[in-house]
């Protein structure tokens, strides 16, 4: 690897002629300077090859796949060919803000122990609105149980890391890959997001997230069920439907039976969670206490479910406002 270089900046390209031009210059023009900008065309039939190699800029190292790889396979070529000490990685269609690689560059030299760094971000183009995934690394790993907590653009690796354990983009997760490459790495290391909105992401009907909506979805649930599985071994589909709308908050869902089913179901994973520590123990229990007494409080009768649940703690259980003021009411 040559030492000089800081940071390798990874972004795959595939027939992005009408936003290919903003990316490439968000990344130019950033404040912090000493990077390569590692572009793999991957087998473009549009005029993308012709306004990469526009560009007279020393730091960006132009690679062209002989046909068309896809994106995970482009990836996994990138990680191989990358040279700078961190990878960042880079859409063709979104827009990274000046600061970003400097902002991310200096937390990942001050916290040693962070294999992993994304952001905040900015949705833009049909759908405008600020996304704040979780900070810290408890919380980012008991929220990855239902979801990914990284925007993938906005994302950040320690290089070194990623060689020595062999880390991959996974085929047979296809369209959630990014999802479960996280999840993995996450097991096994510290990982965080910055508090600041360091990437502009762009929606638009090409995104393959709403195209390949339903293999998105079915992969995710296989991420869901696979970390599950670390504290139930036959955790199986009727468990992944009580998760899943209690996850996300689909209260009508729900009946008085299905949430005594929910409440021996979390009450055994918490159990066998202590046991092994898979998760942060206190962050998982506290995560699921308010949830659990917000889908209690909104299904009918459901409020002695509870009382009695391994969640209700009078003395202890004053960490959530709404809680501690349901609690002064008894």
């Amino acid at each position: 690897m040559d030492k000089d270089i800081k940071i390798t900046v990874l972004m795959p390209v595939y027939n992005a002629e009408l936003y290919l031009k903003e990316a490439i210059d968000s990344i130019l023009s950033q404040t912090f300077t000493d990077f390569e900008f590692l572009i793999i065309n991957d087998g473009s039939s549009d005029s993308s090859k012709e306004i990469i190699l526009s560009y007279n800029d020393s730091r960006i190292r132009y690679v062209e796949n002989e046909s068309n790889l896809q994106l995970i396979a482009t990836l996994n070529k990138g990680f191989d060919m990358s040279q700078g000490k961190y990878i960042a990685r880079m859409d063709n269609d979104d827009i990274s803000f000046p600061n970003r690689l400097k902002q991310q560059y200096e937390f990942m030299e001050s916290n040693p122990e962070v294999a992993v760094c994304g952001s905040w971000f900015e949705l833009f183009g049909e759908t405008s609105k600020i996304v704040k995934y979780s900070i810290s690394n408890d919380d980012i790993r008991v929220r990855m149980l239902y979801q990914t907590q990284f925007c993938h653009p906005s994302v950040f690796f320690r290089r070194d890391i990623l060689i020595k354990n062999n880390y991959k983009f996974n085929p047979n997760f296809i369209h959630a890959d990014d999802y479960e490459f996280f999840v993995r790495i996450a097991e096994k290391h510290k990982v965080a997001n910055l508090p600041y909105v360091l990437l502009k992401y762009r929606t638009h009907k090409e995104k393959i997230s709403i195209i390949y909506k339903n293999i998105q979805n079915e992969n995710t649930k296989k991420i869901i069920v696979n970390q599950f599985r670390k504290l139930k071994n036959d955790f199986n589909d009727d468990d992944y439907f009580l998760y899943f709308n209690f996850a996300y908050t689909i209260f009508s869902w729900f009946n008085k039976h299905k949430v005594k089913k929910l409440d021996e179901l979390l009450s055994l994973l918490i159990k066998e969670n202590n046991k092994i520590l898979f998760l942060p123990t206190l962050k998982l229990k506290e995560y699921w206490a308010d949830m659990f007494f917000h889908l209690c409080y909104n299904v009918d009768g459901c409020m002695d479910i509870w009382r009695n649940s391994i969640f209700y703690d009078k003395k202890k259980m004053t960490f959530f406002k709404t809680i501690k003021k349901y609690l002064k009411r008894e």
